[in-house]
């Protein structure tokens, strides 16, 4: 495992290729990176699956082989933001990753955020 300075996130030593092309995407397709200390969790817990069937270790394995999944966010103000999809949030802080590729769908009108990874439902520990 190595580490991207770049975008400060371990990177697989066999995806330095797909890694360096993931973030020319994510700067050519519209969406925008977050470090991840600016997005905040609004669920406490996620399910254990995706409503596809994908697993969170699925999800994590995914986003380490270079596949890219958007993470929609609601705008805070001051430069943080609320996750919409806390499950594909979790993977990407599961594999390493300190920079998420976000797509800003609203402002936030809701209550409750979290710093913390949320709790898996359903399972002792992750």
């Amino acid at each position: 495992m190595g580490y991207c300075y770049i975008c400060d996130c371990h990177v697989r030593s066999s995806n330095w290729y797909k890694h360096n092309n993931g973030r020319r995407h994510l700067e050519n397709s519209g969406t925008s990176s977050v470090h991840f200390n600016k997005i905040y969790y609004t669920q406490c817990s996620v399910a254990r699956v995706f409503r596809d069937g994908t697993t969170l270790e699925e999800g994590v394995e995914n986003v380490l082989a270079g596949y890219s999944y958007p993470i929609e966010v609601y705008d805070m103000g001051n430069g943080d933001y609320a996750a919409r999809n806390n499950r594909t949030l979790f993977c990407y802080e599961l594999a390493g990753f300190r920079w998420f590729p976000v797509v800003v769908v609203g402002r936030w009108y809701g209550r409750n955020t979290f710093s913390e990874a949320p709790r898996v439902r359903g399972e002792s520990s992750f």
